[in-house]
Order: structure tokens, then sequence, then C-alpha cells
């Protein structure tokens, strides 16, 4: 396996914001490619599920990073998902309504443009709810830190209970050896 530099494993992340990166620090120990995961998220360690030396299976659980936050930012993304629903449904009434009213000649042409207008926006705000969900989602499972294929551990760099703080700079979790 290759592993070039700045390359980004898609298991581990769709955006470039608070992500988890295949850090430039790689190398070659005879034919066998190493990788280091390092992390721009700021968390605490909740568990270290392996040690150094150990084989781990692609998929398998390395690191938990704690969730509460992330968690948290989830629950308030999911309900201003329902209450953006729940404007989106009223605007779209409301269109309904005045497209009726205008049909009968008893509204406005501005008035209706003004109803199409807020249905739009309805729209909008629906759609940037549903990105927030989708990114406040893609945070929390940044928190599992799992093995991107089968290797063995070089090193571990963090320890259960300890505080990584990667926002100014990325923090080194693990060493990883492809193994084929």
């Amino acid at each position: 396996m290759v592993i070039k530099r700045g390359l980004l494993l898609p298991v581990l992340l769709l955006f470039g914001i608070t992500a988890l990166y295949v850090n430039a620090s790689y190398g070659q120990a005879g034919s066998e490619n190493m990788l280091t995961l390092s992390s721009n998220l700021a968390a605490e360690v909740v568990a270290v599920k392996i040690k150094s030396g150990e084989r781990v299976k692609k998929g398998v659980l390395l690191i938990q990073l704690d969730t509460k936050v992330a968690a948290a930012d989830l629950q308030q993304a999911r309900a201003e998902l329902a209450h953006q629903k729940l404007l989106l449904k009223e605007a779209a009434s409301e269109l309904q309504r005045s497209e009726e009213l205008y049909d009968r000649t008893l509204l406005s042409e501005h008035d209706l443009t003004v109803a199409r207008i807020a249905e739009a926006a309805a729209k909008s705000s629906y759609q940037r709810a549903l990105f927030a969900v989708s990114e406040k989602q893609h945070n929390l499972d940044l928190r599992q830190i799992v093995a991107p294929f089968n290797a063995r551990v070089l090193d571990v760099y963090v320890k259960t209970g300890e505080t990584i703080n990667g926002y100014y700079q990325s923090v080194k979790l693990i060493t990883l050896q492809a193994e084929n």
C-alpha cells in the first residue's frame, strides 16, 4: 500500500474543518508503509483501545474521544431542523393560500411575490439546517477513531483522560504500519 503525502482518508474525513487528517509525517520502514493519524479536534480522550505492537483490523475502534459537546451540538441542530421544517410548511401553506387569493383577484401581485419570497427563504433556511445536522453528525462521528486499514500499531501518543487541543496544530494520535 502506498500512502502519499497529504492523502485524506474518506473513512475519516468528509469536511476539512474539525476533522481527522492523515498527517504529513509518514515514512517507510523497509517495504512497509507507516501512517500517523492526527486530529485537529479539541476533546478529552475517553478511551484508548489499543497498545503499541498490536495488530488491528480495518474498522476497529482505536481511540474514543469525548462526545458530550458534539452530541449536544447535534441535538441542537436537529431541533433547529425541526423548527425550520415547520416554518417551511407554514410558508408553503401561505404561498398556496396567496396563489388561490390571487387567482380570485383578491390579492395583489406584490403580495403574491412576497409569499413566494417567504417560501424561498424558508426553503433556504431548511437546507441550511439540514446541512448543519449533517455537519454535526459528522463531527460526532469523528470522535471515534477507527483503523483505516489492517495494520500494526507502532506508537500511541495519547492516554485515556488526556485532553487534546488540535485547533491550532494537529495532535498526533497514533502511528500505524500497513499490513497486507
